[in-house]
């Protein structure tokens, strides 16, 4: 025979209107992430504190030919051998550590088509608190 135990229940003193306001907040900061992500000008790329990149958009495909499956499919160390200029690849380790070290990181990088054509991309790249690290990439037109 199963048995069932009955808990008390728990008081806890919350209230509604703090949480329908945080719940509010959420949502509209899913939105804006979703927008964002999804933009039609930008590289967009989410990347785990391994270094892994664990998500990107549309635009690396329409942009630069490169698809989400064969940019998460390898650490993101593999890709830039890849993807970036040679030159730009020279101090990357240290950017990379600088980038542990602060939130905000900016730069410029000849990044490769599949199709083996140049684009200059400006970089920002954001990291937040829990390892996770967004970089979103404007493609400077008509620059090499």
């Amino acid at each position: 025979m199963i048995r069932s135990h009955v808990h008390d229940p728990i008081e806890l003193d919350v209230n509604l209107d703090d949480l329908k306001l945080l719940r509010d907040q959420l949502e509209a900061q899913q939105e804006f992430f979703r927008f964002g992500f999804d933009s039609d000008q930008d590289l967009v790329s989410i990347f785990e504190e391994q270094g892994k990149i664990i998500k990107v958009n549309p635009v690396w495909e329409r942009e630069l030919g490169w698809t989400e499956e064969e940019l998460t499919a390898k650490p993101w160390r593999e890709v830039t051998e890849e993807i970036m200029h040679p030159e730009n690849r020279v101090g990357q380790e240290e950017r990379i550590a600088s980038l542990r070290r602060a939130d905000l990181h900016g730069s410029l990088r000849r990044m490769k088509k599949k199709s083996g054509e140049w684009v200059l991309v400006e970089w920002h790249i954001m990291r937040f608190g829990d390892g996770i690290t967004l970089a979103v990439g404007k493609i400077r037109k008509g620059e090499e």
